[in-house]
Protein backbone atom coordinates (compact mmCIF):
# COMPACT_ATOMS: atom_id res chain seq x y z
CA UNK A 1 0.00 0.00 0.00
CA UNK A 2 2.77 2.58 0.68
CA UNK A 3 4.25 2.03 -2.79
CA UNK A 4 0.83 2.31 -4.39
CA UNK A 5 0.07 5.51 -2.46
CA UNK A 6 3.43 7.05 -3.40
CA UNK A 7 2.95 6.11 -7.05
CA UNK A 8 -0.51 7.68 -7.13
CA UNK A 9 0.97 11.04 -6.07
CA UNK A 10 2.94 11.35 -9.31
CA UNK A 11 1.54 8.78 -11.75
CA UNK A 12 -1.90 8.55 -13.33
CA UNK A 13 -3.67 5.18 -13.49
CA UNK A 14 -6.92 3.78 -14.86
CA UNK A 15 -8.79 1.13 -12.93
CA UNK A 16 -8.18 -2.25 -14.55
CA UNK A 17 -10.67 -4.18 -12.43
CA UNK A 18 -10.13 -7.51 -10.72
CA UNK A 19 -8.05 -10.18 -12.47
CA UNK A 20 -7.90 -13.89 -11.77
CA UNK A 21 -4.25 -14.91 -11.84
CA UNK A 22 -2.71 -18.35 -11.85
CA UNK A 23 -1.26 -19.12 -8.44
CA UNK A 24 -3.39 -16.55 -6.60
CA UNK A 25 -6.29 -17.75 -4.46
CA UNK A 26 -8.19 -14.47 -4.70
CA UNK A 27 -8.63 -12.04 -7.60
CA UNK A 28 -6.02 -9.24 -7.81
CA UNK A 29 -7.08 -5.67 -8.43
CA UNK A 30 -5.17 -4.19 -11.40
CA UNK A 31 -4.39 -0.66 -12.55
CA UNK A 32 -3.18 0.56 -15.95
CA UNK A 33 -0.52 3.28 -16.08
CA UNK A 34 -1.70 6.13 -18.32
CA UNK A 35 0.95 8.82 -17.71
CA UNK A 36 2.38 11.38 -15.33
CA UNK A 37 0.04 13.52 -13.27
CA UNK A 38 -0.21 17.10 -14.50
CA UNK A 39 2.07 19.61 -12.85
CA UNK A 40 4.71 17.06 -11.85
CA UNK A 41 8.22 18.24 -12.72
CA UNK A 42 10.17 15.25 -14.04
CA UNK A 43 13.47 16.81 -15.08
CA UNK A 44 15.14 16.73 -11.68
CA UNK A 45 18.56 17.81 -12.97
CA UNK A 46 17.16 21.08 -14.25
CA UNK A 47 14.87 21.65 -11.28
CA UNK A 48 15.50 24.67 -9.11
CA UNK A 49 17.55 23.81 -6.08
CA UNK A 50 17.27 24.99 -2.53
CA UNK A 51 19.36 27.66 -0.90
CA UNK A 52 21.57 25.22 0.98
CA UNK A 53 24.66 26.44 -0.86
CA UNK A 54 24.12 29.97 0.44
CA UNK A 55 24.08 28.69 4.05
CA UNK A 56 27.62 29.29 5.36
CA UNK A 57 27.31 26.48 7.92
CA UNK A 58 26.04 23.91 5.39
CA UNK A 59 27.69 20.66 6.58
CA UNK A 60 28.34 19.45 3.04
CA UNK A 61 30.25 22.60 2.02
CA UNK A 62 33.79 21.47 3.09
CA UNK A 63 33.44 18.00 1.54
CA UNK A 64 32.08 19.41 -1.71
CA UNK A 65 34.83 22.02 -1.95
CA UNK A 66 37.49 19.38 -1.28
CA UNK A 67 36.08 16.94 -3.83
CA UNK A 68 35.80 19.62 -6.50
CA UNK A 69 39.32 20.89 -5.83
CA UNK A 70 40.66 17.33 -6.33
CA UNK A 71 39.02 17.30 -9.77
CA UNK A 72 40.45 20.65 -10.89
CA UNK A 73 42.53 20.23 -14.04
CA UNK A 74 41.76 16.55 -14.57
CA UNK A 75 38.92 14.15 -15.13
CA UNK A 76 37.34 12.12 -12.38
CA UNK A 77 34.22 10.71 -10.84
CA UNK A 78 32.15 12.11 -8.02
CA UNK A 79 29.54 9.92 -6.36
CA UNK A 80 26.88 11.64 -4.25
CA UNK A 81 24.95 9.41 -1.87
CA UNK A 82 22.75 9.90 1.17
CA UNK A 83 19.27 9.44 2.55
CA UNK A 84 16.29 11.32 1.22
CA UNK A 85 16.29 14.99 2.13
CA UNK A 86 20.03 15.14 2.83
CA UNK A 87 20.82 17.62 0.05
CA UNK A 88 21.99 15.34 -2.78
CA UNK A 89 20.16 17.34 -5.44
CA UNK A 90 21.75 20.56 -4.17
CA UNK A 91 25.20 18.95 -4.16
CA UNK A 92 24.68 17.75 -7.73
CA UNK A 93 23.54 21.22 -8.80
CA UNK A 94 26.61 22.79 -7.20
CA UNK A 95 28.92 20.26 -8.88
CA UNK A 96 27.21 20.93 -12.21
CA UNK A 97 27.64 24.69 -11.82
CA UNK A 98 31.30 24.23 -10.84
CA UNK A 99 31.96 21.98 -13.87
CA UNK A 100 30.34 24.53 -16.17
CA UNK A 101 32.50 27.28 -14.64
CA UNK A 102 35.60 25.15 -15.32
CA UNK A 103 34.43 24.56 -18.91
CA UNK A 104 34.23 20.82 -18.18
CA UNK A 105 31.80 18.40 -19.73
CA UNK A 106 29.69 16.79 -17.04
CA UNK A 107 28.36 13.26 -17.48
CA UNK A 108 25.70 12.53 -14.91
CA UNK A 109 23.32 9.83 -13.82
CA UNK A 110 21.06 8.89 -10.97
CA UNK A 111 19.67 5.55 -9.87
CA UNK A 112 16.10 6.72 -9.27
CA UNK A 113 13.40 6.48 -11.88
CA UNK A 114 11.99 9.89 -12.92
CA UNK A 115 9.20 9.56 -10.36
CA UNK A 116 11.68 8.94 -7.47
CA UNK A 117 9.61 5.95 -6.36
CA UNK A 118 12.16 3.16 -6.89
CA UNK A 119 15.82 2.75 -7.78
CA UNK A 120 16.97 1.30 -11.07
CA UNK A 121 20.28 -0.64 -11.05
CA UNK A 122 22.92 0.60 -13.51
CA UNK A 123 20.76 3.59 -14.52
CA UNK A 124 23.54 6.08 -13.59
CA UNK A 125 25.89 4.38 -16.05
CA UNK A 126 23.24 4.31 -18.76
CA UNK A 127 22.50 8.02 -18.28
CA UNK A 128 26.20 8.98 -18.23
CA UNK A 129 26.90 6.89 -21.34
CA UNK A 130 23.94 8.52 -23.08
CA UNK A 131 25.45 11.95 -22.29
CA UNK A 132 28.81 10.74 -23.62
CA UNK A 133 27.32 9.51 -26.90
CA UNK A 134 25.42 12.79 -27.31
CA UNK A 135 28.60 14.82 -26.77
CA UNK A 136 30.68 12.58 -29.06
CA UNK A 137 28.05 12.96 -31.78
CA UNK A 138 28.67 16.72 -31.77
CA UNK A 139 32.46 16.44 -31.99
CA UNK A 140 33.90 16.28 -35.55
CA UNK A 141 36.75 13.95 -34.55
CA UNK A 142 34.50 11.36 -32.89
CA UNK A 143 31.97 11.64 -35.72
CA UNK A 144 34.70 10.73 -38.23
CA UNK A 145 35.89 7.84 -36.03
CA UNK A 146 32.32 6.54 -35.74
CA UNK A 147 31.85 6.80 -39.53
CA UNK A 148 35.06 4.86 -40.13
CA UNK A 149 34.06 2.16 -37.63
CA UNK A 150 30.68 1.88 -39.34
CA UNK A 151 32.31 1.54 -42.78
CA UNK A 152 34.66 -1.19 -41.48
CA UNK A 153 31.77 -3.03 -39.81
CA UNK A 154 29.92 -3.33 -43.14
CA UNK A 155 33.05 -4.33 -45.08
CA UNK A 156 33.88 -1.00 -46.74
CA UNK A 157 37.43 0.28 -46.57
CA UNK A 158 39.02 3.64 -47.28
Amino acid sequence: APTRDAARRVLAFEDGGDLTLKGKAAPVHAFKFVGMRRGIHTNFWEAKTSLLASWKEWPARPGLASALECLRGRSGVMVITGPGGSGKTELAAQAKAWAKGQNYQLLRGQNMDPTSIFSVPRLPLQEAFSDLVRLAGRDPYWRSVAQELLRVSVGQTG
